[in-house]
């Protein structure tokens, strides 16, 4: 089963495991992953699911209520580029809380974008009354690893993503911005516009002190050293590292199973730093190289849909209907 979801050589995978309880500080939660569906390959899909294109991948994935969620980027860390990726959760940047009408790219210097004024010491904004973050998004230039647990709270831990039923009103976006959330979740990925230093390799001959002479081994070392990038994403209707090392069916009706919606909440909070990018804006490209959307769906209608079938493909493409064969 595959969990992976892919777009240009950049990956995604969305975990849920169990929710954090209680008021203490957590550690990361563990893995958990969940398997992800290509939307174009299965026709009962809803029709106002996004297709993908060149630049983005659509997905389905099943999650439950009650569960915890965290997204995991760590694959791209090895990328021949540095990687960038801006989240949008139901509608709403998971770091700044601001509706997202387009994935941008942003970093906040001097002012709060919201308000205008300049920030005092350490971006505080003395209208929201909080610390701004550095930037609108994660990266691999920050020094920390690249996943994302939760919404970024204002004394710059995260509160867990939690999945939560509609009617429970939990969901941060339903309380922030109401009608105009959406029922999914998105991912733009901006790579440098430089590729990373490559790793010098250099021969290292390593001699025995026994009358069989010397031996050649190779061995190798590394030598290596608010402005916003728009890009338009009116279309949001919206194994790597090892990620053990985070640490340690009832049945309901066809038209219940398709309109039963689920929120994005803001759970336990998690010592999770979000690190700062020390690149200017011009540092990254001025568009995504790739974006993935995932549609995050209860288990009921998610079976539906599978059991409804891939779409029908030739599997001998042009070579449909001629002979082929040595007999």
């Amino acid at each position: 089963m595959n969990n992976v979801m892919t777009v240009n050589g950049l990956s995604a995978v969305i975990h849920t495991p169990q929710a954090l309880e209680g008021d203490d500080l957590h550690s990361l939660p563990p893995g958990a992953p969940r398997p992800a569906h290509v939307v174009d390959e299965y026709p009962k899909c809803p029709e106002n699911w996004m297709n993908g294109s060149d630049k983005a991948s659509s997905y389905f994935v099943p999650v439950e209520a009650g569960k915890g969620m965290w997204f995991d980027f760590t694959m791209n860390q090895g990328h021949a580029h540095e990687v960038a990726v801006v989240i949008s959760v139901q509608g709403i940047n998971p770091l700044t809380g601001k509706k997202m009408t387009a994935l941008n790219l942003e970093q906040y210097k001097k002012q709060c974008p919201i308000h205008n004024v300049d920030f005092q010491q350490d971006r505080f904004c003395p209208e929201c009354e909080y610390k701004w973050p550095a930037q609108s998004y994660i990266s691999t230039t920050t020094g920390q690893t690249l996943w994302l647990d939760g919404f970024r709270n204002e004394q710059g831990e995260v509160r867990q993503y939690i999945i939560s039923e509609e009617e429970m009103q939990r969901g941060v976006a339903q309380q922030m911005i109401g009608e105009d959330r959406v029922w999914a979740i998105g991912f733009a990925f901006y790579l440098s516009k430089e590729a990373k230093p490559k790793p010098v390799y250099r021969e290292r001959r390593l001699y025995s002190m026994g009358a069989g002479g010397g031996t050649m081994a190779k061995c190798c070392s590394f030598n290596g050293d608010a402005d916003t990038l728009s890009y338009a994403a009116d279309e949001l209707g919206l194994e790597s590292m090892d990620v053990q090392e985070r640490g340690a069916t009832r049945s309901v009706s066809a038209k219940r199973a398709a309109t039963k919606k689920l929120e994005v909440g803001a759970g336990a909070r998690i010592d999770q730093e979000i690190g700062v990018d020390p690149k200017d804006i011009d540092f990254w490209e001025e568009e995504p190289a790739g974006m993935i959307y995932v549609n995050y769906i209860n288990p009921e209608l998610c079976q539906q849909i599978l059991e409804g079938g891939k779409r029908e493909e030739t599997k001998e493409g042009f070579l449909n209907g001629v002979k082929v064969g040595n007999k």
